[in-house]
């Protein structure tokens, strides 16, 4: 019941003004923080708990009650200066402090003024927070939000961030020492002779291992073998450039009998076909099956029926797989494999043919063709600094035809085959413009592009027939199938692509919640890759099958999982968020090595010809082994020294048969035996022997392809009476090498003659 005594009703007008009087005091507190009652540390424009709670917008504090955190500026006494995050606001001072005898005017007065003064600050609160907001977008560009991670933040310091750059600290123990910001990115060259990567670039490791530098500068300064064997490739390659200059240029699209005597035997033709059917397009669907296989038969069959338009599909084919086949005894034409040089020759053939078909008269081979020529170019590195614009052009060319757009906006117009095979090469492009924009370190072109092409029906190549009018039933996403990588891969797509325009984002932010939510996201993708072939019946042909489209789709989230953590390895301290970074790395590299040496075990080249991840990897853990030695208070390090060793042998062995398939990629296997070496150099071992070894372990594999070239006569570069150890090795003098800086627009990965980091490698230590 409700209280009804007089006496609480009326008061006395001495006990009114007393109560009022005691009431004047300033309220300075938010109104969320009085109407929870909770203390308020009155900050501005929103207090300390409100922005924990995550109420930072709906802070507001009572009129008035912002001028008595302000302060005066005596200096220009007409004025009354508010300052809320940096922004000044000045008043007249005469609307504050003009003398005024009526009470009751000097209260409306005052009320006026401070609701003036509390709309004018709440504006300028608001227009910080709008500039604030725009200058997060503007940084996080095709950056999606993402939901709270179930991870355990509470552990790891609340402002941690990573951005494009790297503070790396004093590992040597000499003291303190002010860390350098480093842009993780590689530009290099003069004039507009010049190239680009971006952080996501797998060198992009090697900047972050600043030790790295200094021993491959000292490995070649005090070691003449590098130079010398230089010198033996450029005696080799100088005629063969002299005479590819005074080979006439052939204008003419080749006929269909010079396309057909470029075809090897039909013996070798049906293995390296269906070597392709086993690898690639696994992954990656550019061919229908049944139709293939059908003209193919055809081909040999009736040579009447023989289209150029297919010698040309069965030569871009061939070239994607041939080097990845070919056997010992491998032979040379200079620093390039003979089943290299066949693949060139075969896909100049496909690119001359295709510049001289019709655009108006667009054919399914056509785009084929055009896919597999990408494909062949990045698997035997031809112009591999182009790869990206490559990449870019074959995108381009795909929206150009409309494949971005979903086939059955025309209806009847397309046939139902051809709506499905559409969908399966703008998937195929999507995939490929993303990964070499990730290996050149580029934004994708996919980013922010707006496309509704539905993704592939989750189906064999026999579901789809040429003439049916109905689409088949997909089958369930768990269930094995021939488009399953693109129609799993496409789940994960928007996140890829997220990554890549993250990292490399040159003004991006991101905060260490970011990388976990990212490192969380990463995870749910990679537990949603199907085990696949789970009954017993087909347990043993979908396990040999599926094997590499699920190594690939692993490898593809892998990777980013190095990117996000990486720089993180160098961090010294108790933190326990650079324990949890350098685990990450450590699992994920771990990983990508033996998933890539298990294929290669099998005989399976395929995935290790078209992609690098196992350098990325190895620098990575490389990395992890020097740090360990650097740092004596990680014990857990310390103990997985061996085992990484043994996990970085295998990288080299790896690395050393692409190079001997192709006779390229000599730079990637120079920089892991490099950092190999230097991770073993905190051991009591010598580190001149140390770099001597890496040295050598480069030198003898240039001696032997040198040693292997197809022509003997184009082996006079080397001396007859040079001697040679045990090993195969020339001996040469010892001692340092003046000189040694190459022309900038001369030098090519595989030519490390003389190589120069600083001159090379042009990492901007000027920004901060």
């Amino acid at each position: 019941m409700f209280n009804r005594n007089p006496s609480w009703r009326s008061r006395s007008a001495d006990e009114t003004n007393a109560r009022d009087r005691k009431r004047r005091r300033k309220t300075l507190s938010c109104y969320l923080c009085r109407k929870r009652k909770l203390k308020c540390d009155r900050e501005y424009p929103s207090c300390g708990r409100c922005q924990k709670a995550g109420h930072g917008d709906s802070c507001t504090y009572e009129p008035g009650s912002l001028e008595a955190r302000n302060d005066v500026d005596e200096d220009e006494p007409s004025t009354l200066i508010h300052r809320v995050d940096n922004v000044q606001i000045r008043t007249p001072a005469s609307s504050v402090h003009a003398p005024i005898d009526d009470p009751a005017l000097m209260a409306s007065k005052k009320a006026s003024d401070d609701a003036a003064s509390s709309k004018l600050l709440m504006q300028a609160k608001r227009i910080s927070e709008l500039e604030s907001r725009l200058a997060s977008l503007e940084a996080s560009v095709n950056q999606r939000p993402l939901p709270c991670s179930r991870l355990e933040r509470g552990a790891f310091p609340a402002k941690l961030s990573i951005k494009s750059t790297l503070l790396v600290p004093d590992l040597s123990g000499a003291g303190p020492k002010d860390a350098k910001e480093i842009e993780m990115m590689r530009f290099r060259g003069k004039g507009y002779k010049t190239n680009f990567y971006g952080v996501s670039n797998t060198t992009s490791l090697v900047g972050q291992f600043p030790e790295l530098w200094t021993f491959m500068n000292d490995a070649f300064k005090n070691n003449p073998a590098g130079v010398r064997v230089g010198n033996d490739l450029d005696a080799l390659k100088s005629p063969l450039k002299k005479k590819a200059k005074e080979m006439p240029i052939n204008i003419l699209a080749p006929s269909d009998a010079e396309l057909f005597s470029l075809l090897p035997t039909q013996e070798v033709m049906d293995n390296l076909l269906q070597l392709y059917f086993s690898t690639y397009e696994t992954t990656y669907r550019i061919l229908h099956g049944p139709t293939f296989w059908d003209e193919y038969r055809s081909f040999w069959e009736d040579p009447e029926k023989r289209r150029s338009g297919f010698m040309v599909l069965l030569l871009s084919i061939i070239a994607t797989v041939y080097c990845g086949s070919s056997k010992e005894p491998f032979s040379y034409i200079a620093d390039s494999s003979s089943a290299r040089e066949m693949s060139i020759l075969w896909i100049r053939a496909s690119e001359s043919w295709l510049q001289y078909q019709s655009e108006k008269h667009m054919t399914l081979t056509q785009v084929q063709v055009r896919c597999l020529l990408l494909l062949a170019k990045q698997v035997n590195q031809v112009k591999r600094k182009q790869h990206w614009a490559f990449a870019g052009a074959l995108m381009r060319f795909g929206m150009q035809i409309g494949l971005h757009r979903d086939p059955s906006l025309l209806g009847r117009k397309i046939a139902m085959f051809d709506q499905e095979l559409r969908r399966r090469l703008w998937v195929t492009m999507t995939e490929l413009e993303l990964q070499a924009s990730i290996d050149r370190g580029m934004p994708s072109s996919t980013a922010g592009l707006p496309f509704d092409s539905a993704p592939p029906r989750n189906i064999n190549d026999d579901d789809l027939e040429v003439l049916s009018q109905q689409p088949p039933n997909p089958r369930p996403w768990q269930e094995y199938t021939e488009t399953s990588f693109l129609h799993i891969s496409q789940k994960s797509l928007s996140l890829r692509i997220s990554l890549n325009s993250v990292i490399n984002n040159p003004t991006s932010h991101l905060q260490h919640d970011d990388v976990l939510q990212y490192t969380e996201k990463i995870m749910e993708q990679l537990e949603k890759v199907p085990p696949w072939a789970k009954s017993e019946g087909d347990l043993e042909d979908v396990s040999r099958s599926s094997v590499f489209p699920r190594t690939l789709l692993s490898l593809q989230l892998q990777q980013f999982l190095i990117m996000l953590h990486g720089p993180f390895l160098r961090r010294t301290g108790s933190n326990p968020w650079y324990e949890y970074s350098r685990m990450v790395c450590l699992k994920a590299a771990n990983s990508i090595i033996d998933q890539h040496s298990k294929l290669v075990e099998s005989g399976n080249y395929a995935l290790c010809m078209l992609r690098n991840d196992v350098t990325r990897a190895a620098l990575c853990i490389c990395q992890t082994m020097f740090i360990s030695n650097a740092i004596q208070s990680d014990l857990f390090l310390q103990n997985m020294v061996h085992s990484f060793s043994q996990t970085v042998e295998k990288v080299l062995a790896m690395l050393e048969d692409y190079v001997i398939r192709l006779g390229r990629g000599f730079s990637s296997y120079w920089f892991v035996s490099a950092a190999y070496s230097l991770a073993q150099s905190k051991s009591s071992v010598d580190s001149n022997i140390l770099r001597d070894q890496a040295m050598n372990r480069c030198t003898r594999l240039y001696y032997r392809i040198l040693a292997s070239q197809e022509d003997l006569s184009r082996t006079d570069a080397l001396e007859p009476n040079t001697e040679m150890d045990a090993t195969g090795l020339p001996l040469l003098a010892s001692g340092p090498v003046e000189d040694i800086a190459p022309e900038l627009e001369e030098f090519e990965y595989s030519h490390f003659s003389g190589w120069s980091f600083e001159n090379d490698w042009l990492f901007d230590f000027g920004h901060e």
